[in-house]
């Protein structure tokens, strides 16, 4: 890889980083909606009701967190923005330090 191809794939990273965050913001919100439909809906059934919905709302959160620990660690690997060496992603000063020196930042490997 050379170091125009290095930083032409950042660059793709960052935009699709963009359209993913636009994405899981809007999955967000509407599951709180929902959540809270849930809970005006189904309120007043009592304290069965209320664990339930506690429930959901912790499986909700989790939910989230693992599709953006799933999206992450994918957009990195579909834009090759892995040492070959060490596995790990080159993001933000890696990714400078990458360029700068053609190396990984994290084990010193040649990257470009």
């Amino acid at each position: 890889m050379t170091k125009d191809q290095l930083i032409k794939r950042i660059k793709a990273h960052r935009k699709a980083r963009k359209l993913w965050c636009i994405i899981w913001m809007i999955s967000f919100f509407v599951s709180l909606i929902a959540y809270v439909w849930f809970l005006e809906y189904f309120g007043d059934l009592g304290i069965g009701y209320l664990i339930i919905s506690v429930i959901l709302l912790f499986a909700l959160l989790l939910g989230h967190v693992l599709f953006i620990i799933w999206v992450v660690k994918k957009r990195f690997k579909k834009y090759g923005l892995e040492c070959p060496n060490c596995k790990k992603p080159i993001y933000a000063s890696l990714a400078q330090i990458a360029v700068a020196t053609g190396k990984c930042g994290e084990c010193g490997a040649t990257i470009i």
